[in-house]
This record gives structure tokens, C-alpha cells and sequence, in this order.
């Protein structure tokens, strides 16, 4: 339901989402809970352990001790693209991201964020 190769996205959070029924339904299926595993990485990651019990008894367990996009498990360059074009999709016009996206990968070349904050500055609202 949702999310992008990356996991969660923006969109997964549009207040629209929150009055579908398939998602109200799943919402009253989950109880969260505290973890002392969990609690003693955190706030260096932001780890989860997911237990799902089926119907027919079993638990499947799954561990995120370690954050995607951490030092210890970075994301690749491509990674790296697909979120930034999330983040910036609907906030930026295309030119915008496009120009954006060219002066953060060039940010050492240029010495500085003047170029950055100069695209910003002429960003208008959508």
C-alpha cells in the first residue's frame, strides 16, 4: 500500500489517505509497542521489529535495526535521485528540480550554496 522503492513517501501521508477504508481497516489491525532493542539505538537510527500474526497462528518477523541512508547503509547514487525527486515533486516545478537538483550535485565545484539558494529564491508558488 503505497511507498516508493525507498519505503514511505510524501504522498503516503495526504490526509485523503487517512479516510480509505482499506487503510482504516489495517489501522485497527496494529498495536505498536515499545522495544528495548529499539530504545537503546535510538535516536543514532530509528529501528523498527515488525511481528505480523496470521490467521493460521504463525508470526513473521522483521528487523530494520539499521536505517536505509545511514552511514552504515547508505543510498546509492540512484537512490539518492529517486528521493530527491519525490521530495521536490509538487513543491517544484520540473525546470525548477531539474536546476535544483544540478546545482546540489555541483555544490562543491561551486564553492558554495549562492547558486542554491539563488533557484530557491526564485521559486514561486505552484
Amino acid at each position: 500500500m503505497g511507498g516508493t522503492c525507498l519505503g514511505l513517501g510524501i504522498d503516503d501521508f495526504a490526509e485523503k489517505l487517512l479516510r480509505d477504508p482499506v487503510r482504516q481497516a489495517l489501522m485497527h489491525k496494529i498495536s505498536v509497542t515499545s522495544d528495548a532493542r529499539c530504545d537503546s539505538i535510538f535516536p543514532d537510527q530509528a529501528p523498527a521489529i515488525l511481528t505480523v500474526y496470521a490467521k493460521n497462528g504463525s508470526e513473521l518477523v522483521q528487523e530494520a535495526l539499521v536505517n536505509r541512508g545511514s552511514a552504515e547503509c547508505p543510498l546509492s547514487d540512484e537512490d539518492l535521485a529517486i528521493k530527491f525527486s519525490d521530495n521536490v515533486t509538487g513543491a517544484l516545478a520540473p525546470d525548477a528540480a531539474a536546476a535544483l537538483r544540478l546545482a546540489v550535485n555541483r555544490i562543491e565545484e561551486e564553492g558554495g550554496v549562492a547558486r542554491i539558494v539563488h533557484i530557491l529564491a526564485t521559486v514561486t508558488d505552484q
